[in-house]
């Protein structure tokens, strides 16, 4: 939802905005390219001061509760994590599992470590294993698309997303 402010704003003065919504829990005011916030409180946004222009006043609202990576549908109310398919994996020395939480333009993967070894895997449901990699740092890039990376990136299971022009991953296990 947001609101065009029709009169002109003065330089340095207070605002306050009523907000109706329930779910809203900040304001956010776009005034001639000029972001501000403030939090919704007992149904009031108050700007001490506010910039030049007339300014566009957006609602941020609180949906639900997100718990971890990967790919999310929210509906005011709630936040579901989207099914995706993965291959079984497993934990191993030598051994890096990459689990995509999203839906990447990219068809493969690419390990580079420091110490010269490259690899690279075809994604399959969502996952991608590798075997035989050093336990040193590596890079873990993403091929057949905008370029995209992620390190360092060492033995264990990966969940990964793509974010821009980077790659967000974190490491769900290493093996003992």
């Amino acid at each position: 939802m947001l609101w065009t402010l029709l009169a002109p704003l003065a330089v340095g003065a207070p605002l306050t905005v009523k907000v109706t919504e329930p779910r809203a829990v900040v304001v956010v005011l776009d005034c001639g390219g000029v972001k501000t916030q403030a939090p919704v409180v007992k149904g009031v946004a108050e700007f001490a001061t506010v910039p030049t222009g007339a300014c566009t006043a957006h609602l941020v609202q609180a949906l639900g509760t997100i718990d971890d990576a990967g790919a999310w549908n929210c509906v005011p109310g709630t936040c579901s994590q989207q099914d995706l398919s993965y291959l079984t994996t497993s934990d191993a020395p030598g051994t890096v599992n990459v689990l995509l939480t999203d839906d990447p333009p990219h068809q493969q993967l690419e390990i580079a470590c420091v110490d010269g070894t490259r690899i690279r895997g075809d994604i399959t449901n969502h996952t991608v294993v590798f075997q035989s990699v050093p336990d040193t740092d590596c890079t873990l890039l993403y091929k057949g698309g905008p370029p995209v990376q992620f390190s360092p990136i060492r033995w264990g299971t990966w969940r990964c997303q793509v974010d821009g022009s980077q790659a967000i991953c974190t490491q769900q296990s290493r093996p003992g």
